[in-house]
């Protein structure tokens, strides 16, 4: 099977392609918050150095943030776009699980996914990564910065007690306690980590690109927005929230 993997929920594109033939091949992008001029890109050169076709793509994955909310519409809207042309199927994966995936060869056992949120908040999620299984044990949630240690206590992955650091895979540049161990997201492929959790299984079946599967499919934003669509507005929907 044939399976492409975007994610743009941080600062930086990353796509993956996992072939036929057991290939992987991987690309990121060059320069901060550029999805929409880099993105189709990242594609078409892994589908050049693989020898393939968009049309031989048989499932998409699609990371589900949270994180950046400009980039996730754009990951979004080209996933929709490409699934539709293709018909292939399309999945979307929580970027925070993709994260613990992709940094298992840095990090091991429990682990705090963590991204900023602004307004001295940060998007959080705990994981637990072993050899063959990431486990999502919080999903992520919206925490003040200064809990972070209380929160890893509360959750019983990390005990200060014991003068361990607490692992953090951290998705954006943020300040963290001394008493954390922080790997940066720059050191990993966050869709190689989706492809390697779509292959784990165990996720919701796969969807094809109906067109009420392709409407109901949205990121996790965790904050509400402030952006609505055109059709939202008519209805009446506002929001005073930020937009991330």
């Amino acid at each position: 099977m044939n399976i492409l993997a975007i994610d743009t929920s941080t600062s930086r594109a990353s796509v993956a392609l996992k072939t036929n033939a057991g290939e992987l091949h991987t690309a990121s992008g060059s320069g901060i918050n550029s999805h929409n001029e880099e993105l189709a890109l990242l594609v078409e050169s892994l589908l050049e150095q693989a020898k393939l076709k968009a049309s031989h793509l048989d499932k998409i994955l699609i990371g589900s943030g949270p994180g950046s909310f400009t980039g996730l519409r754009i990951g979004f809207a080209f996933a929709k776009g490409l699934a539709l042309s293709c018909s292939s199927a399309l999945k979307s994966v929580c970027s925070f699980k993709a994260a613990a995936a992709a940094g298992r060869s840095c990090v091991a056992g429990g682990v705090l996914v963590i991204a900023d949120a602004r307004r001295e908040e940060v998007f959080c999620a705990a994981m637990r990564i072993d050899a063959d299984a990431i486990s999502m044990l919080r999903s992520p949630e919206i925490i003040s910065k200064v809990r972070i240690v209380d929160y890893a206590e509360d959750l019983g992955i990390y005990n200060r007690a014991e003068s361990e650091k607490l692992s953090v895979i951290l998705l954006s540049e943020i300040s963290l306690p001394p008493n954390c161990q922080a790997v940066a997201y720059g050191n990993f492929n966050l869709a190689e980590g989706m492809i390697f959790i779509d292959l784990l299984g165990g996720e919701e079946a796969d969807k094809f690109n109906t067109a009420e599967w392709l409407y109901s499919l949205k990121p996790n934003y965790v904050r509400e927005v402030a952006a609505r669509t055109i059709a939202e507005r008519s209805a009446g929907k506002h929001s005073n929230a930020p937009v991330l």
